[in-house]
């Protein structure tokens, strides 16, 4: 018949023995550092290695070897040094390289064309195609006189 668990029934409880599958060691092993939980705890160098400062002055490192990349900027009027990089979306970027290749100024030039070169001949090519005889006079005038300021300072 079915037994009547509406209530526990602890009187019938056996104690089981069992195997123990892990022993416990025999020997303590003490670590150095074990309870320290200071900040210096993670700063310690390896021995040998505490005297040197940098990778360069370790035994055995092989110095680096700086070398300029790309081709050298020879720029011999600093008016037209540039001091500021571009800031320009990817897309602005896409149209100018594609607008490079139809500009008849560029198509005899074999080198690499800056960015700074093809804002110049669109800029020219706006003054003299777009704008009228007297408004030409005055921007090129006002262009002088920017460059003259950039000369005395």
């Amino acid at each position: 018949m079915a037994e009547d668990r509406s209530k526990f029934n602890t009187g019938n409880f056996k104690s089981e023995s069992f195997n123990q599958l892990v022993k416990k060691p025999k020997k303590k092993v003490e670590i150095s550092g074990e309870n320290e939980y200071g900040n210096d705890a993670f700063n310690t160098a390896p021995s040998g290695l505490a005297s040197y400062t940098t990778p360069k002055e370790m035994p055995g490192a092989e110095p680096k070897i700086k070398r300029k990349q790309g081709r050298p900027k020879v720029i011999t009027d600093d008016r037209y040094k540039v001091s500021l990089p571009k800031k320009i979306s990817p897309a602005l970027e896409n149209k100018l390289k594609q607008l490079k290749d139809a500009m008849p100024e560029f198509q005899e030039v074999s080198g690499r064309i800056s960015f700074n070169q093809i804002v110049d001949t669109l800029a020219e090519s706006y003054i003299k195609n777009r704008l009228p005889m007297s408004k030409e006079e005055y921007i090129r005038s006002q262009i002088e006189n920017g460059f003259d300021k950039l000369k005395k300072s």
